[in-house]
């Protein structure tokens, strides 16, 4: 027995040169011998099991990996560690990585936290240079440090790969993605690691998740040992339906197989891949469903006691989280397709909006006897043919975008009593919309506008399509994905201002174009204008 011993040790036991070449080529051989936290205390993969696998992810040039997240699972030191690992490899032409941060007082305090401890470890210290809150020499060779808040902040650098922390908190997390990629033109290596707890559906890191190889973490079952997905499961239906109690109050997982309650934190599994997305990007969703510090009872007291739901759903299961009526859905949109065909044009007046970029999205409506918006016509065209369009269907009331090509809008509606240019704000003010005259007694006759807020402006457009269910599509649009995921992409958001603290709602996109929505908006915004002097006053604060 003890000569069976000693032949495996020996033939364990590996060179110095193979355990040098080991700590190179691979990033979970590495966090098993040198990976420490803060605390001084060695990494270890017990209780983060499910990290195991990500962190044998063999790195070939152009390979980006994403990691959706809950709190306290063990991702935020993995990036650390991954950025570590990469400058002690000493790759052929290695210029450096980036670590990126949304915001400058958060990444400060993340470093000196977090990273600082780390690298004045005399393991680490040794190969420390220069350090301070922008900028480290590591093994001679630059790491930058910078906070996502300006487009400058993410252009000031150029290296081989970079950590995106918490970019959900980025100004525009996906367009992040590209304009960091375009630092590495000269790379040979062009890495990306994404990390963050997301915020709402298709947005930043679900949004790239989404694009992604998408791998999600099975269990199997104490009862029926069938395996499948916790997260999988929760998303599919919701927590309520997963998570439960049962006769002695002990909190437990519906097994999708058998039914009966089993757990799933800590227990044994393994990642399957559930969805092939882009070539060279790799998804992984964490969530303390699985994670080994959790457990199922704590859960379900927090989501028993949540008063920000989102918060549960973004922090605690790391899925995204839309509340009731902030967006659209498909089914807003599909369900109510019941209307005729587009019409070629109409001899009866009729109301328009149309958002204004390089191409112009535009609806056509009349006012059904019931009151519905009924939508004759919709689609997309240069901005030459606008007035050709408006024409064609005999437009009586429009609201136009006033911006970007604010000179060429007010020369079409100049003059014109029943047509607007919508000038979007922010600011606060006793009523959402108010319709004004301007540039009075120029040549050529004055221009209408409505100054409307923004957020206000689109809250009233989900609540006359979502609840009042006040819209009638054409049969066209039950099946076209461009206008159904432009009208679907605006999602209503809330931050914190930075000096007073105050909560505000605005509506981003994630990056994805939402013009069909922006010119629902401007028809809103149009019927509103239906006076029959062509001009009303202001209109009332609203609130969803």
């Amino acid at each position: 027995m003890i000569l069976i011993l000693l032949l495996k040790l020996i033939m364990t036991k590996i060179s110095p040169q193979e355990h040098k070449n080991r700590l190179r080529q691979d990033l979970f051989y590495w966090m098993n011998n040198r990976a420490k936290l803060p605390s001084g205390k060695q990494y270890s993969f017990k209780g983060h099991e499910y990290m195991e696998q990500i962190a044998k992810h063999h790195w070939v040039p152009g390979d980006q990996v994403f990691i959706m997240k809950s709190s306290q699972c063990g991702a935020s030191e993995y990036a650390i560690h991954w950025m570590v690992w990469m400058q002690e490899r000493n790759l052929p032409d290695w210029q450096g990585i980036a670590y990126l941060f949304p915001a400058t007082e958060q990444l400060r305090d993340h470093i000196k936290a977090r990273i600082i401890p780390i690298m004045e470890m005399p393991e680490f210290a040794k190969n420390l240079k220069n350090q301070n809150l922008r900028f480290f020499r590591y093994n001679d060779r630059p790491i930058y440090f910078r906070a996502a808040q300006t487009r400058r902040d993410l252009i000031s650098w150029s290296a081989d790969a970079a950590v995106m922390d918490e970019f959900d908190e980025f100004g525009d997390p996906i367009a992040a993605v590209d304009t960091i990629a375009a630092r590495f033109n000269h790379s040979h290596y062009k890495w990306i690691l994404g990390v963050s707890t997301p915020t709402y559906p298709d947005i930043g890191i679900d949004a790239a998740y989404a694009m992604s190889n998408q791998f999600h973490w099975f269990v199997n079952c104490f009862q029926c040992e069938a395996a499948f997905s916790p997260l999988m499961e929760v998303m599919s239906s919701d927590f309520e339906s997963c998570v439960t109690r049962d006769d002695k109050g002990k909190a437990g997982f519906v097994c999708p197989h058998c039914g009966k309650l089993t757990q799933t934190n800590g227990a044994k599994g393994e990642w399957k891949l559930v969805n092939k997305g882009k070539d060279q990007k790799y998804g992984y969703a964490i969530s303390r469903l699985f994670v080994g510090q959790a457990n199922l009872d704590s859960l379900l007291e927090k989501h028993e006691d949540a008063h920000n739901m989102q918060e549960f759903y973004n922090s605690d299961l790391g899925l995204p989280y839309s509340p009731a009526n902030a967006r659209l859905t498909r089914s807003d949109i599909s369900d109510n397709a019941t209307g005729e065909d587009m019409a070629l044009g109409s001899k009866e007046p009729t109301y328009a909006g149309i958002d204004v970029g390089k191409k112009c999205h535009y609806f056509i409506a009349k006012k059904s006897p019931t009151g519905e918006k009924v939508i004759i016509a919709y689609g997309i065209v240069p901005f030459d043919e606008v007035e050709d369009i408006l024409s064609k269907f005999n437009v009586k009331i429009l609201v136009i975008d006033l911006r970007p090509y604010e000179q060429e809008v007010k020369k079409l509606i100049r003059g014109r009593r029943g047509w607007y240019a919508s000038d979007y704000n922010t600011s606060s003010a006793v009523d959402w919309y108010d319709f004004t005259r301007a540039d009075i007694g120029s040549k050529g006759g004055s221009i209408r506008v409505v100054k409307n807020h923004r957020t206000q402006t689109c809250d009233y457009l989900i609540q006359q399509i979502s609840i009042k269910k006040n819209w009638i599509f054409p049969k066209q649009a039950k099946s076209d994905n461009v206008l159904i995921k432009q009208m679907c992409a605006s999602q209503r958001m809330e931050k914190s201002e930075q000096d007073t603290g105050e909560i505000k709602a605005y509506y981003g996109n994630g990056g994805r174009p939402d013009h069909y929505f922006h010119a629902a908006a401007f028809l809103e915004l149009a019927f509103m204008a239906n006076r029959s002097s062509g001009f009303v006053q202001a209109g009332p604060k609203f609130h969803t």
